[in-house]
């Protein structure tokens, strides 16, 4: 089977995953004519076929977006926080320390101070000492300190010790969050906002934290229209002011880009390219090199990771800092910190993922597990990240837990869950849930605590009840492409094509299938790269892709094929088609054309997915 057509598709060298087309039925005539021939190809093969729908998902507007009000006690919330702010009391905002939270937290911050309300601070755990969520020491200390309303950015719907302790200091609890609701109740506040609780039809799910505090601030907003707040003397703030940050804890966070995401995310790639906070100012300029035309990917891959390398670190509060810092001098120093943080970060980093994957491939060779659950004393602040790449690596869902110093107590594990789009977190650590401590999260990433002695208990009840489970829910995903590549693609076939954008979490860069290429024939660039041309002349190159396609050599392939993104290239003024080479594999259109076997995968094509 390695390298061969089957049934289900291709297989790579290896067999890791399958290759499907999206949809076998050819594009109807009157989408190529009005959209052209690649953007009415993806567009079909991703199930769009209303041309009135397609001229509105091409055209997305900030007017289109959701009412906040459809959230399950907005209304209550956002009259909360109104009363709040005409009456001056001290406010807090308790932000997650990752970047979705940070953003979040930056994002009520700066639209209150936008208000005049001067009397906001903000309180964001210590991820290595505290750990996640509200903690209800934390909340007892803020009231002793004037809190009288906590705001919860990115985390709040399991508090339901620190929602107790709020009663008691006579504190108001304010949670916006967006992760799975997994108890039976919610915490015992009357002001809780969660796309992601029982109950709620809003059809938010996919919002992230950051877009709750902006859904937030948008439902205040007209709440204080009512109460007559604005004036001349007090000028209403624009809300679009506060999309750059938006953006970044929308996109760094997975969170899926359709809907008011997909809206909301087109807008404030604009608003970030040319921000005015110094801080993000500062960072663009240092890592994009100024580029005004960001991309979805240039936060995921470039920015992001900056910001998230301090609180990886255990120090949240330098990036926190540098999106709200009003001093361009301050900027420029925090930017300093955090990348030198971020070198740290990828050295530790590296070092633990080499260990966990000599753990996890252990597992493997001994009795290849349905979920790899790997320990050691590792720095907390990555694991997240490790079991990111063990996933990648190895195409199943993998659990990376460290060792917790402590006193005299019980020893300790805290780690992080990562997965395959089909298999849950959350679901797949239920089955041992009562002997970890606290867990919480959604379907692609949780967190996780429990004591040293359980280990063995919880691997073995996590293993079990997986092979339990039915035989194709831990197969990995098949590689879904849209169709074959358009022998004479041109650049401004790429440029209709970018209308889709941006592409991320459930909307994926567009992939096309190309045959017949002669390994042969390939080109090595600085020992790694490859690079072939088409009959036609388009170029592919595959970046670290050169040793992947010697295999298929050395097999005797005579032809292969690949799954490319189709890009621009950009040299001295001109501008020409580039196919960027995202999977190889061996190409035997020479016999029975199988095709995929339609009844294997699940589900059928949906708008944007």
């Amino acid at each position: 089977m390695e390298g061969s057509v089957s049934p289900s598709g291709v297989l790579s060298p290896g067999g890791s995953f399958l290759w499907r087309p999206r949809r076998a039925e050819a594009v109807p005539a009157e989408l190529t004519a009005r959209f052209g021939p690649l953007l009415a190809q993806v567009l079909w093969q991703r199930g769009w076929s209303e041309i009135e729908a397609i001229e509105a998902y091409l055209d997305p507007r900030l007017e289109a977006l959701t009412s906040p009000f459809s959230l399950r006690g907005m209304e209550a919330a956002a009259e909360r926080l109104c009363r709040a702010v005409q009456s001056g009391e001290p406010i807090v905002v308790y932000s997650d320390y990752d970047i979705d939270g940070m953003t979040g937290l930056a994002i009520l911050v700066s639209y209150l101070r936008s208000l005049g309300h001067e009397n906001v601070s903000f309180f964001q755990p210590d991820r290595l000492s505290e750990g996640y969520g509200v903690h209800a020491a934390a909340i007892r200390d803020l009231a002793s300190r004037g809190a009288r309303l906590i705001i919860t950015v990115d985390t709040g719907i399991a508090a339901f010790e620190a929602a107790e302790a709020a009663k008691e200091v006579g504190v108001d609890l304010l949670i916006t969050d967006h992760h799975q609701q997994t108890a039976e109740t919610l915490p015992d506040t009357p002001y809780v906002v969660n796309p992601n609780q029982r109950g709620d039809t809003s059809g938010l799910s996919y919002l992230a934290g950051a877009g709750m505090a902006f859904y937030l601030c948008v439902a205040a907003r007209s709440q204080l229209r009512k109460a007559a707040f604005f004036g001349p003397s007090r000028p209403e703030p624009d809300l679009r002011e506060l999309l750059d940050l938006l953006v970044l804890g929308t996109v760094a966070d997975s969170v899926e880009l359709r809907g008011d995401n997909r809206i909301l995310v087109r807008a404030g790639l604009k608003k970030l390219a040319f921000t005015r906070r110094p801080g993000l100012r500062a960072l663009v300029d240092k890592v994009c090199s100024g580029e005004t035309s960001l991309t979805a990917k240039d936060l995921a891959f470039s920015i992001a990771p900056k910001l998230n390398a301090a609180s990886r670190m255990g120090q949240a509060h330098l990036s926190t800092e540098l999106l709200l810092t009003q001093d361009p001098g301050r900027a420029q120093e925090l930017v300093a910190q955090i990348l030198k943080l971020n070198d740290q970060r990828s050295k530790v980093q590296a070092e633990i993922f080499e260990s966990a994957q000599a753990q996890a491939r252990t597992q493997i060779e001994g009795s290849d597990p349905p979920v790899l659950v790997v320990r050691g004393e590792w720095h907390e602040g990555v694991l997240g990240v490790v079991a990111a790449k063990l996933v990648d690596a190895f195409k199943k869902p993998a659990i990376v837990l460290t060792e917790l110093a402590h006193g005299e107590g019980p020893s300790l594990l805290r780690g992080s869950m990562r997965t395959l789009p089909k298999v849950h977190c959350l679901k797949i650590l239920e089955g041992a849930h009562d002997v970890l401590l606290r867990y919480g999260g959604h379907r692609m990433a949780a967190g996780l605590q429990m004591r040293a002695e359980h280990f063995v208990e919880f691997t073995e009840r996590l293993w079990e009840s997986g092979r339990a489970a039915p035989a194709d829910l831990f197969a990995a995903e098949p590689v879904a492409y849209d169709g074959d590549l358009t022998p004479r693609l041109q650049v401004r076939d790429i440029v209709a094509l970018s209308q889709m954008a941006p592409w991320g979490a459930g909307n994926p860069e567009p992939l096309l299938r190309v045959r017949g290429l002669d390994p042969s024939k390939r080109q090595i660039l600085k020992e790694k790269h490859v690079k072939f041309r088409t009959a036609e002349g388009h170029g592919l190159i595959g970046f670290s892709k050169a040793a992947e396609v010697g295999r298929f050599l050395d097999e005797g392939a005579s032809k292969l094929e690949a799954l490319v993104v189709p890009e621009i290239n950009r040299f001295r003024g001109i501008e020409t088609v580039q196919l960027r080479i995202e999977h190889v594999g061996r190409d035997d259109s020479d016999g029975p054309d199988l095709g995929p076997r339609r009844g294997f995968f699940e589900g059928s094509p949906v708008p944007g997915g």
